[in-house]
């Protein structure tokens, strides 16, 4: 973290302790690449957040075929928050955090694994709640020349005039819920490259008609360099806003922006005093 950046952590509801009974949690771990549902993924359970230290309180967990998993309240020793370690051969390890309350079924409690990339390689994943039900993934980067490319839904890759093969590749597009949205940078240039999303639900949405869906849908976004985690941003919450400025990559420096604007004209872009990256965007079929 750069000297004054500001860090949002993920937004946790408070657990209700007068519930009594078993509780269960069940989800689904999704290969961020292909969209499939991982099997035979490994799940470790730790109580707390972002913690893998401790006590390893359930380590027998494997997904199904379909990659869905089912755990409650018996198995980790109680309700509460815990942080899954999910791990399987030529995928990249990942953590997500999950919620058991006693006599409670909370589902869709989802996450997604990249598998191993190059280590010169960098994958953008995001992934949200069940509402909104579509956010995209924009990616705005050097290209050979002056211009600037922009890989969304409607242009997924960047392929250079002085090379056969993909740069920049929307590798997945999600739009019900939960994601994942992949991009993979393949052949990475000197030059700055920026991250947003856009909450497609809400296009239309402004500071004189605000929404906070964007703000409360629980983004993150996890970036990848190989096989490592180079970090992870969570969407920052009570804000307005139907466009989140994520981040920006320049040689190996990420630095957080972790900003939320309005795209106040959906036909002809935005004036934020920088690229108009959704200026005259397609509408999706």
């Amino acid at each position: 973290m750069s000297e004054d950046e500001t860090t949002y952590l993920e937004t946790l509801l408070q657990v209700n302790s007068s519930y009594v009974g078993t509780g269960y949690a069940s989800g689904t771990i999704t290969d961020a690449f292909s969209g499939s549902g991982i099997a035979g993924a490994t799940l470790d359970f730790f109580a707390g957040i972002n913690t893998t230290s401790g006590t390893l309180l359930h380590s027998e967990l494997t997904t199904s075929p379909l990659g869905n998993y089912l755990v409650d309240t018996t198995e980790v020793g109680g309700p509460g928050y815990y942080t899954v370690r999910a791990t399987k051969t030529n995928f990249s390890e990942t953590t997500f955090t999950v919620v058991l309350i006693a006599g409670n079924t909370k589902s869709n409690q989802n996450s997604s694994m990249t598998p191993n990339i190059d280590t010169s390689e960098y994958r953008i994943i995001l992934d949200w709640g069940s509402t909104p039900t579509d956010l995209d993934s924009h990616l705005t980067g050097p290209t050979e020349g002056i211009s600037r490319f922009h890989t969304y839904y409607s242009n997924k890759t960047y392929t250079p005039l002085d090379g056969a093969t993909e740069d920049v590749k929307l590798d997945l597009d999600d739009t019900s819920s939960y994601g994942p949205e992949t991009t993979t940078i393949y052949n990475k240039r000197s030059g700055e490259y920026r991250f947003y999303v856009h909450d497609f639900s809400n296009k239309y949405s402004s500071s004189g008609s605000p929404s906070t869906a964007l703000s409360y849908s629980g983004a993150r976004v996890r970036v990848y360099k190989g096989s490592n985690l180079q970090a992870t941003y969570y969407v920052p919450t009570g804000l307005g806003g139907n466009c989140w400025d994520v981040f920006k990559l320049s040689g190996t420096s990420l630095t957080a922006v972790n900003t939320l604007s309005y795209v106040s004209d959906w036909a002809t872009g935005r004036d934020l005093g920088r690229e108009d990256i959704f200026a005259n965007l397609p509408d999706k079929k």
